[in-house]
């Protein structure tokens, strides 16, 4: 069979000129049908051509349907090619993604992609490229969609020193992406393959995310076809996703954190090595040109198990738009400079007695834990602000010096104060403050977990900065059933001693058994009463599963023993 050079039209074998336009018809070898050398015959490539038409090679001027014609190749992916055309009907221009003849011609491939069109067809938002209509009749089927003057992220790293963006640009593009993909999610629609490919910005700054569902449609149909695993694109696919496990708002929240990474480091967080082994077993690294804030943001989107991920696109917007407090000159006055991140508040003039607090800056992370307790769930967002907290347990040198007595079982200046009620800690801040003109206070149950993780620094252990509780707690299998002098232990992220073990310290908050499926994502402070208040870290005679980062315990405020303590907290 052979097709006319100049119109297509299909000829017959012995034809000389083509019966609609005339144009002579080059005679051909008999014996080589399948020569190169034969203009009439049809070209195929990769089974994406309609007889003389290559799908992946639209010419510019040709025109579909009457109506759309090409203006030229946009893109192309190994699930079809993405032409600017020009609406003739509508007088606009239009892009449209051609749909390859292996899925066309397949049924079941055709239902399903006329599927999630219906779906993308309701989506109508500013961050969402408009798709209008699937065209599954004639010889190219292909899908009619927004056309955005722009180009996507990944082409837009390449055009940045180092293949880097500044944190601040990166954040404007991520409250735009957040919007989008939120709106989707809101929509019961999960994109399944966020990465910056599928993210275009157009000249005017405007985020437009594309691909929502066809194209992993498009991908899975494939896949069946030729019996081949083709979901998702590795680099940015979750732990979950990479498993074949069922695909949620926390698995696009994975992908986008890991297309936020590479922008600001100019590459995905695992790209080179065994990627599958590191996107489910290894921690990211932390980028080190970035805010704390930013690199915890990061942590909480690329966190292995799905339930410590931000649950949802309005939790992270409202993350990345938070800012940070600084203390004011007045305020950095009260201290005496103990280092770069340390402050060192001196009492009564000795210098051997002062307490030792640690600059902390806020940030966001996944508070409490699926491996715990009933009361540590549900895992959820929150974001503290900027704070200083105790290097160490409030040491029994600094209680004398302010309440003028010692209540502890076991006697020693370094050893951590005990048998103080939560009553009597407060006490004690009263004083500190009206003696130092400082705003000392308890920490919150967050700003609590949140340092003893490490803060933005953290690596995700389980206990203050290890898995390996002797390393890091006295507890009870080590402490001979006493306290044992602060700092004595190693520390964690943020050079913090007995977060974990030693004695348990005293937070701010009421302690309530279900707060947590109601906690604000800001700052949050308990609940408003109850019969107890918090109690975190475990101490010297309890199991080691209690001096766990997200254990929680409560007692009477009133309430004192040889098992508690307290660090302090400081704030504006």
């Amino acid at each position: 069979m052979a097709f006319c050079k100049k119109c297509g039209a299909q000829l017959d074998d012995d034809a000389v000129f083509c019966h609609l336009c005339g144009t002579p018809v080059p005679k051909t070898k008999a014996s080589s049908p399948d020569s190169s050398h034969d203009i009439g015959k049809t070209i195929r490539r990769d089974g994406v051509v309609y007889g003389v038409v290559n799908l992946e090679n639209l010419p510019a001027g040709h025109v579909i349907d009457e109506r759309y014609e090409i203006k030229s190749k946009i893109g192309q992916g190994g699930f079809g090619a993405v032409y600017r055309v020009f609406d003739r009907k509508m007088n606009v221009d239009k892009a449209i993604k051609v749909i390859p003849d292996a899925i066309s011609n397949d049924r079941r491939a055709m239902s399903n992609l006329h599927r999630e069109a219906q779906t993308m067809i309701r989506l109508n938002h500013k961050n969402i490229v408009r798709v209008y209509d699937l065209h599954e009749e004639g010889s190219v089927k292909y899908i009619d969609m927004e056309f955005i003057d722009g180009k996507n992220l990944r082409d837009l790293l390449l055009d940045y020193p180092n293949q880097r963006l500044p944190e601040g640009e990166v954040k404007k593009l991520a409250l735009q992406i957040t919007e989008g993909l939120g709106y989707a999610h809101k929509q019961q629609v999960i994109h399944r393959d966020i990465k910056p490919q599928n993210i275009m910005l157009t000249k005017d700054g405007q985020i437009k995310l594309m691909d929502f569902g066809i194209a992993e449609t498009l991908r899975t149909s494939m896949g069946m076809i030729q019996n081949t695993s083709t979901s998702g694109t590795l680099l940015y696919m979750s732990p979950e996703q990479l498993m074949g496990d069922s695909i949620r708002r926390t698995s696009d929240i994975y992908s986008l954190g890991a297309t936020l990474y590479e922008l600001l480091c100019g590459h995905p967080p695992f790209y080179s090595g065994d990627i599958q082994i590191q996107i489910q077993n290894k921690i990211p690294e932390n980028i080190e040109h970035i805010s704390d804030e930013m690199n915890a943001i990061l942590q909480a989107c690329l966190a292995k198990n799905s339930h410590e991920r931000p649950q949802n696109c309005e939790i992270l917007k409202k993350s990345i738009e938070k800012g940070t407090p600084r203390l004011s000159k007045a305020e950095k006055s009260l201290f005496l400079s103990g280092g770069q991140d340390n402050i060192i508040v001196v009492l009564d003039n000795i210098k051997d007695v002062s307490l030792d607090m640690v600059y902390v800056k806020g940030g966001t992370f996944q508070m409490g834990s699926t491996n715990g307790y009933n009361d540590e769930e549900p895992v959820h967002m929150v974001t503290v602000g900027d704070f200083y907290i105790g290097k160490h347990e409030v040491m029994q040198k600094q209680w004398k010096t302010i309440m003028g007595n010692n209540p502890s079982n076991w006697k020693g200046d370094n050893l951590p104060v005990e048998k103080v009620s939560w009553n009597e800690a407060q006490e004690f801040i009263h004083r500190l403050n009206a003696k130092t003109g400082g705003h000392f206070r308890l920490p919150t149950e967050a700003e609590w977990e949140y340092t003893a993780r490490g803060g933005a620094k953290s690596r995700g252990y389980e206990y203050a900065d290890s898995n390996n509780v002797d390393k890091v707690a006295w507890y009870r299998e080590n402490s001979v059933k006493k306290t044992h002098p602060v700092g004595q232990k190693q520390s964690n992220e943020l050079g913090l001693y007995d977060m974990s073990g030693n004695v348990w310290e005293w937070c701010q908050d009421w302690y309530g058994k279900n707060y947590y499926s109601i906690s604000p994502i800001n700052n949050p402070k308990g609940p408003s009463n109850g019969p107890y208040r918090v109690l975190r870290g475990g101490g010297w005679s309890t199991d080691a599963s209690y001096t766990r980062v997200a254990y929680r315990g409560g007692y009477g405020p009133s309430g004192a023993s040889s098992r508690m303590g307290f660090r302090l907290a400081w704030t504006r």
